[in-house]
């Protein structure tokens, strides 16, 4: 199965890279100019941040240009310190994931004034008049959708409607972060979209802050709260809240059968496909986090060196994947 991605990301590789090579003359390409980027990353121990990092280092390493990588950890003071340690030490552009979507105007005004170009990643920033970055990432609402899709597809397969018990569904909710509220409010639409009748007092809105141990915390006092639940669907903005959320069940005793929760990003979700046990994390939307990554260094290569416009967005697709088609779909074996 590892032949497998090596193929797909090698062939990602040199089709970036004969792009590059096509927006002018070899012998332009090929001249000795050293370009350096600065990597700004929220949150690097993460698995999800390591392969777009190590897919960002991939491509910079392809096209001989340097890539300076900072792990802020969900720091925003830091991640403005870093930026300015950046721009004093003269980085030709700028790739950034916020830690917070507030401080994309700060961001954005700094590099602006210091004449660097800068590349948002994961969450969409605007400086402070309300002008978008340019943006590598996927499209939070159409993933959000393909959430909810795989969702109501496992509900309906199982057969669910007709349970002999009750049915909650759980947006398990980063609300401080936009990008994530968009993500999972389109889900929660399509789910509403596709079950009219469904109680809306059964929806039910599970806050935490992003990462696996919060909600893993969090949503054990959710169980807590909603004893007359038997079975239980749940989906996030990532892959994080719904582990957490998996975690806590099986905590609490709920068998996995009972459980129908979909992941995005699917970086944890294969971890636990490749266990021996039965697991609640039933699917996942499954996206190659070192896609942003690339996608982030063609683009701002393509600026720097070629002189190309950058592009307002970049989205990278995502796949449904479940334990059954996970080998074939993204997870290593």
């Amino acid at each position: 199965m590892m032949s497998k991605r090596i193929t797909r990301r090698t062939l990602l590789l040199a089709v970036l890279v004969t792009l590059l090579a096509l927006v002018i003359p070899a012998s332009v390409v090929a001249q000795d100019d050293t370009i350096t980027i600065g990597y700004i990353v929220k949150h690097l121990d993460n698995p999800w941040f390591v392969a777009e990092t190590g897919g960002a280092q991939e491509l910079a390493d392809a096209m001989g240009v340097e890539l300076l990588i900072q792990d802020v950890q969900f720091d925003s003071g830091l991640a403005l310190s870093t930026l300015d340690t950046y721009i004093g030490t003269g980085v030709d552009g700028i790739i950034i994931v916020v830690p917070e979507q507030e401080i994309g105007p700060a961001v954005l005004d700094r590099a602006a004034e210091a004449g660097i170009p800068v590349i948002a990643v994961d969450d969409e920033i605007v400086n402070s008049s309300g002008i978008a970055a340019s943006f590598a990432g996927f499209n939070a609402s159409l993933i959000g959708e393909q959430v909810a899709q795989g969702a109501i597809q496992q509900y309906n397969e199982r057969g669910w409607a007709d349970v002999d018990g009750k049915v909650g569904i759980f947006n398990i909710e980063f609300a401080n972060l936009g990008v994530c509220v968009a993500r999972t409010d389109a889900s929660t639409a399509t789910l509403q979209e596709a079950m009219p009748d469904f109680p809306a007092d059964q929806m039910i809105v599970a806050p935490y802050d992003g990462t696996l141990n919060n909600a893993l915390d969090t949503f054990s006092s959710v169980i807590t709260a909603n004893p007359d639940i038997t079975h239980w669907v749940l989906y996030s903005c990532n892959d994080d809240g719904v582990m957490g959320a998996v975690r806590a069940l099986e905590q609490a005793g709920i068998p996995a059968e009972n459980i129908i929760g979909i992941g995005l990003g699917a970086h944890l979700a294969c971890d636990e496909w490749a266990k021996e046990e039965s697991t609640g994390f039933s699917g996942a939307i499954f996206i190659d986090a070192g896609n942003h990554g690339r996608f982030a260094v063609a683009n701002m290569v393509n600026h720097l060196r070629y002189g190309v416009p950058l592009p307002a967005f970049t989205y990278a697709p995502g796949s449904f994947v479940t334990e059954d088609n996970a080998d074939v779909l993204g997870c290593e074996a």
